[in-house]
């Protein structure tokens, strides 16, 4: 009997250590997710990794004249490190006040004493992601890098460099359209989009770590994957038949307030489009490229087409300037519709063809292209 109450009171002894020891384990998990979620999630967080795309360099893009009407310009993105290893607390003391008041002298958004407040704060919170400058240019670059505490190198200095790109067109607004633009939030228009395989090159992969505050810092000494830079094209555009062409176009819509209007200058010889230009009314009532209406807008030929008509018939020897053709009082039937010129032809029976041109009789050319080309449409395209 009592060897048998000596093992039940063992049994429950071990379950009721088994039970403590599940409930201070419950307590434990209870106590992470509560009270330390957020020294656990930082943690977790500066424990993380990712590679992230490094843009390659996009190609520029130069007139035939060897003008340059797009290139991408960096600007830099800097940051100090200020739990870099390599940065005692001797060199920032020795370069903090220096620092202070080189941030003052360019960037004057603080005193030189409320920068080295600034600067001491982070550096006892042992910031890796410190903002410096947003968007500084090459020239300034150079210059920060000089800077008390970053001339100490790139390690003990903890200076951050990201570099970034815009896209810059020279001339302004000459040509703007027809360059065209790569956009996030819009569609991609002109030869940005159109050469876009050639322009953007192939992106390369630098590693990042996850710090607190959610921040990615790159991994110093981490392997990168370099990126390829895009191709140059070379256009068409004579810059200076282009800078023609939009200024008088620029006189004819003023003039006459059109609604719109578009100019394309072609070389014969080889068919380049050495210039392009296109205007439309804005709200002001002034002008801007605000479309293509040269390749984007789709219109009937109208009576210009009668001149290719005409064209076509000369250079195949079928008509001669002394030829007429009966025009029946700027009536006819084809294909059994009736086609009839403006009622100022109908006075008009025989007519050459200077004279049909010069009075746009719609009769006399489709009779001469009915007859020359019915049976071989092909031809005259």
């Amino acid at each position: 009997m009592n060897i048998k109450s000596n093992i039940l009171f063992r049994i429950y002894l071990i379950g009721g250590l088994c039970c403590l020891f599940g409930v201070a384990v419950l307590g434990k998990v209870y106590h992470i997710q509560t009270y330390k979620q957020g020294y656990w999630k930082s943690l977790a967080d500066s424990l993380t990794t990712n590679y992230f795309d490094v843009k390659a360099e996009r190609g520029n893009i130069y007139s035939a004249d060897d003008k340059l009407l797009a290139t991408s310009v960096p600007y830099f993105e800097l940051h100090i490190d200020f739990a870099s290893k390599a940065m005692t607390d001797e060199i920032f003391k020795k370069n903090v006040d220096s620092l202070a008041f080189y941030m003052w002298k360019n960037f004057n958004k603080n005193t030189v004493q409320g920068y080295k407040e600034q600067l001491i704060k982070a550096r006892k919170q042992k910031k890796r992601y410190y903002p410096l400058c947003a968007n500084a240019d090459y020239s300034l670059l150079k210059e920060i890098k000089k800077w008390p505490l970053f001339r100490e190198g790139k390690f003990k200095g903890g200076l951050i460099v990201e570099t970034h790109q815009e896209r810059r067109n020279p001339y302004g607004h000459l040509a703007q359209r027809t360059i065209g633009l790569i956009r996030d939030n819009a569609q991609d228009i002109g030869l940005e989009e159109a050469s876009d395989s050639l322009l953007k090159g192939v992106n390369g992969k630098v590693l990042k770590q996850k710090i607190a505050g959610g921040e990615w810092v790159p991994i110093k000494g981490a392997g990168q994957i370099e990126p390829k830079n895009g191709y140059d094209i070379i256009t068409t555009i004579d810059l200076g038949l282009q800078d023609i062409t939009e200024s008088t176009l620029m006189q004819a819509v003023t003039e006459y307030q059109a609604d719109f209007g578009c100019a394309i200058l072609m070389e014969v010889k080889t068919g380049a489009i050495k210039a392009i230009a296109n205007l439309g009314k804005i709200k002001d009532a002034t002008y801007s490229e605000n479309y293509n209406y040269a390749i984007g807008l789709s219109n009937e030929p109208g009576s210009v087409f009668k001149i290719a008509g005409y064209l076509a018939l000369f250079d195949d020897g079928f008509i001669k300037l002394t030829d007429s053709i009966n025009s029946n009082h700027a009536s006819a039937v084809f294909a059994g519709q009736l086609l009839t010129d403006d009622g100022h032809n109908s006075q008009y029976s025989f007519l050459t063809p200077g004279k049909a041109l010069a009075i746009s009789s719609n009769v006399a050319i489709a009779k001469w292209i009915t007859q020359f080309y019915g049976n071989n449409k092909q031809k005259i395209l």
